[in-house]
C-alpha cells in the first residue's frame, strides 16, 4: 500500500507512482481542457473573458453532431479531442448558460411582461 501525494488515501502500488488512480484521472482530465482551451484561444468568444479553467464550457455550434462532453475527457487521444473541439465554441460559463437560455426569446419577455399575478413588494 501506498499514500497518494495529493489526496492522501492509501492505494495499491502496482508501479512506481506517487499518486492514486483517482487523482491521475483528475490530472490528466485538467490537462486535457487546458490544451482544448489553449487550442479554442484561451479566451470566450462571446465577452472576451480570460481565467480560470473551471468557468470554461465548450458549446457545441450543432448538438446533434456532439460525440461526447469535453469537459471531463480523461482516456481519449488528442486527435479524438481535437476533432470534437472544432465542432465548439469556447465560452465562459456566463456566456454558456445565456446561449442555452429560453428567457431571451421576445416572446417570453412580452408575456413575462404582461403577467398579472401576485405583486412581489421588494
Amino acid at each position: 500500500m501506498a499514500i497518494c501525494t495529493l489526496c492522501g488515501n492509501s492505494f495499491i502500488q502496482d508501479r512506481n507512482r506517487s499518486r492514486c488512480g483517482s487523482c491521475n484521472t483528475k490530472i490528466r482530465r485538467y490537462r486535457t481542457k487546458m490544451a482544448a482551451i489553449t487550442y479554442l484561444g484561451g479566451k470566450c468568444e462571446k465577452c472576451g473573458w480570460k481565467g480560470n479553467q473551471a468557468v470554461f464550457q465548450f458549446h457545441h455550434k450543432n448538438p446533434a453532431k456532439k460525440n461526447f462532453n469535453l469537459g471531463n475527457v480523461s482516456n481519449k487521444s488528442w486527435d479524438t479531442v481535437k476533432q470534437e473541439i472544432k465542432k465548439c465554441t469556447l465560452l465562459c460559463a456566463n456566456c454558456h448558460m445565456i446561449e442555452h437560455s429560453k428567457r431571451n426569446e421576445k416572446a417570453f419577455l412580452e408575456e413575462a411582461q404582461k403577467y398579472k399575478g401576485k405583486l412581489l413588494e421588494i
